[in-house]
């Protein structure tokens, strides 16, 4: 969405809020924190403090002392900054043009917003490429974005929901338009029910509407059916009660466009708690009659509970993670391809650990077992997306310090209970951490030697080792936390 000038000044303002309790940031560090030559970085710099004042006219200069960038009082968030960047951006201004334009057309567009064609052409290409490999592409024609029609709405939803963060209104609908299709459906997303989610309904109702007013339709897709058919629970008659009287859609655009709405209730692994309606609703509609989405999940959790988890899933932890597989993987045995999806544009990494590895290993060998049967079939073209989402929703529940090596830790410190009762309990309370009396003939062992005396690193120069004053009556164990934490993803990390 940014060209690479307004993508430095974004980095830049990023870096500078995650130090705003700091009184001041010299640019030089600044610098090379970003990989920038010092001039660039200054002009950057100088560049960010009069945008700043645009978004709000009380904020202060950063620039008080040469070399430094004065940030204790910053009075503008990242999302603030961030929406004031997009706003000037040719490809998130084109979404929403797009969007909220009753006819769009290229040339009023670029009209519109001082471009040119060939300077648009080349400002769009990057989100152009992004978007190919999942078979959306732009027509310059009569400015649409054309592809499966519930990627595209998934598209502008994510794109636009990132950009704003919600808060930001950026649709040519009032809230008031919106309100009754929201209200009708509300009760099949559990993210109803929560702050951030309510807001996300309405964008994502907003979008749903303003293609329906486009007459940009999605059919009713067969593949539904494994839920919807005969289910008394997806009613098709409510988005009647929803639309604007004006809007007369047919038998087939209204059958469409209610199953999407009830998929898009299902698009997602939604569910971080059980006490929601729709949670449990989902268990039920996927277990009224037998069919490959239970069938296949059933299998895999099986299969998980013997080689993955063979310390036994907790009761607490079962249905949540039975139910975001069944969402995740209904939504791939309907759309067989993989979508921009929120996390992927917003560019959330899996970790290199050892977790990883071994969910990624074990996973893969579940899924080469059942492709090879003829009703798994579906799984072929997707499997590799289908096999990186099995692995996030797997690896929160695998890295608990039940199934991850523990750190062992050697205690050295004078016999006395009053000295080291209260780091058993700070490592009781941890659960990652195997602790005892340091002994010399385990020295290969440790992880880490916490001691009361140098003499052991004395003794032994390479022992991991941590010193701890018992002359320290604050009992602040952050530092010590923040090494044992440490020491704990390098241990987990994969080579």
């Amino acid at each position: 969405m940014m060209d690479t000038a307004t993508y430095t000044k974004f980095k830049l303002f990023q870096e500078l809020t995650h130090h705003a309790q700091r009184a001041e940031y010299p640019i030089v560090q600044l610098s090379k924190k970003l990989a920038l030559n010092y001039q660039r970085t200054v002009t950057a710099v100088n560049e960010l403090d009069k945008e700043l004042v645009q978004i709000n006219t009380t904020q202060k200069s950063l620039l008080k002392k040469p070399g430094k960038v004065t940030i204790a009082h910053l009075l503008v968030t990242i999302d603030d900054y961030r929406y004031f960047l997009l706003k000037q951006s040719i490809p998130f201004q084109y979404l929403l043009y797009i969007l909220n334009h009753p006819q769009p057309n290229i040339d009023d567009f670029c009209q519109q917003y001082f471009v040119s064609r060939s300077t648009f052409t080349r400002k769009i290409a990057p989100l152009k490429e992004f978007l190919e490999p999942f078979n959306l592409h732009f027509s310059y024609t009569d400015a649409s974005l054309l592809g499966d029609e519930r990627l595209v709405r998934s598209t502008f939803f994510n794109l636009i929901w990132l950009g704003t963060r919600g808060i930001f209104w950026p649709f040519a609908l009032s809230r008031d338009q919106i309100k009754p299709y929201v209200e009708t459906f509300a009760p099949y997303f559990s993210l109803s029910k929560i702050f951030l989610g309510k807001i996300e309904l309405e964008f994502l109702a907003a979008i749903c509407i303003a293609r329906a007013k486009r007459h940009c339709f999605a059919p009713y897709d067969p593949r539904y059916d494994l839920l919807m058919k005969n289910n008394p629970y997806y009613d098709f008659q409510l988005l009647k009660q929803t639309l604007d009287p004006y809007m007369s859609l047919t038998y087939e655009q209204l059958k469409g466009e209610s199953g999407l709405v009830f998929f898009f209730s299902h698009y997602a692994p939604f569910y971080t708690l059980e006490d929601r309606e729709s949670f449990q609703q989902t268990l039920k509609n996927f277990a009224r009659k037998p069919n490959v989405i239970r069938s296949f999940v059933k299998g895999f959790i099986a299969e998980a509970e013997q080689n993955i988890f063979n310390k036994g899933l907790s009761a607490q932890n079962f249905p949540i993670i039975k139910s975001n597989l069944l969402n995740i993987t209904y939504t791939y045995y309907v759309l067989r391809q993989a979508g921009p999806t929120l996390q992927l544009l917003a560019g959330v990494p899996v970790r290199k650990t050892k977790a990883a590895v071994f969910l990624e290993k074990e996973i893969t060998a579940y899924f080469n077992n059942q492709e090879k049967k003829s009703f798994y079939s579906f799984i072929q073209p997707i499997k590799r997306e289908m096999i990186r989402s099995f692995q996030r929703i797997l690896i929160p529940f695998y890295e608990e310090p039940a199934y991850l090596q523990h750190l062992k830790v050697g205690l050295s410190f004078e016999h006395n209970f009053f000295f080291i009762r209260k780091l058993y309990r700070f490592f009781d309370q941890l659960g990652f951490v195997d602790c005892g009396t340091y002994c010399e003939k385990n020295n290969k062992y440790y992880d880490l030697v916490i001691s009361s005396s140098f003499l052991p690193l004395k003794k032994y120069p390479t022992l991991p080792f941590y010193y701890w004053d018992i002359a320290n009556e604050n009992d602040d164990f952050t530092q010590l936390y923040q090494k044992l934490h440490q020491l704990y993803t390098e241990k987990n990390q994969a080579t």
